[in-house]
């Protein structure tokens, strides 16, 4: 993270995850960084559609929060930058099973491993006088089936089991979902309308913005299920307050 941005401090947290202030190590550019953690599937479904939201809408409003990247954390100190129109499909698979982690596929490789210690060890109850005629007839049929089956080359057998190695590596971990945005410096909108008197021109103002931001949302199909001062975040100007919807999670 460090290479990229640096956290300076802690300016909000929620039952989501939690938002810094930082900046770009590169150009010093202020962002705001929102860590979500993947700790279940419901949690994880919400910042999928809050992801894809942000990233349909790219950076052409100037009324809605803008997205300047997303980073997955597989690890305490690893970070991956997601492509542009990707999902990491390790979230979207633990989304569609409703688990997150490889806790559960531990679980079904210890029932199946138990289920063949079981098979193995049952008891086998065979006819002696049987025995001998039937490992001949065993044999035989393998014989057979040997002779008639054709040779596989060997670049095939390589093919095969270097598939099955790949298969048997475990999927990346995803701790947490780490999205950089714009930051702006005059808090909520709940926030900035109670710390100033009222102001008629002003409220008039922010109803036009939030209302030419819906607009351009709901042309793009999105509707953001969610919207309330807390999730409506302001950045302040010579000329204004220029508002920006925002924490689409629910859309």
């Amino acid at each position: 993270m460090e290479e990229l941005y640096t956290l300076e401090r802690e300016v909000g947290r929620g039952s989501y995850g939690v938002v810094f202030e930082g900046h770009m190590s590169r150009t010093g550019h202020r962002v705001a960084i929102k860590r979500l953690p993947c700790s279940n599937p419901e949690s994880v479904e919400l910042y999928l559609q809050e992801l894809w939201a942000m990233r349909a809408t790219a950076k052409t409003h100037v009324n809605v929060i803008a997205l300047h990247s997303c980073l997955l954390q597989t690890g305490p100190g690893t970070l991956k930058p997601l492509n542009p129109g990707k999902l990491p499909l390790r979230l979207v698979e633990s989304v569609l099973k409703g688990r997150v982690g490889g806790a559960q596929q531990g679980q079904d490789r210890t029932v199946k491993s138990f289920n063949l210690r079981r098979t193995n060890s049952a008891p086998r109850l065979q006819d002696k006088t049987n025995t001998t005629q039937a490992r001949a007839k065993v044999q035989d049929k393998a014989t057979s089936n040997h002779s008639l089956t054709p040779k596989r080359s060997p670049n095939r057998a390589r093919k095969r089991s270097s598939q099955t190695t790949s298969e048997q590596k475990e999927p990346l971990r995803c701790l947490a979902l780490w999205l950089v945005m714009e930051y702006c410096d005059g808090g909520d909108l709940n926030q900035y309308l109670l710390s100033r008197p009222p102001d008629p021109q002003r409220n008039h103002d922010v109803v036009l913005q939030l209302c030419s931001a819906l607009a351009f949302l709901h042309g793009l199909g999105i509707v953001h299920r969610d919207l309330k001062p807390d999730n409506v975040l302001v950045c302040v100007t010579p000329t204004g307050p220029a508002i920006k919807v925002a924490d689409f999670g629910l859309s």
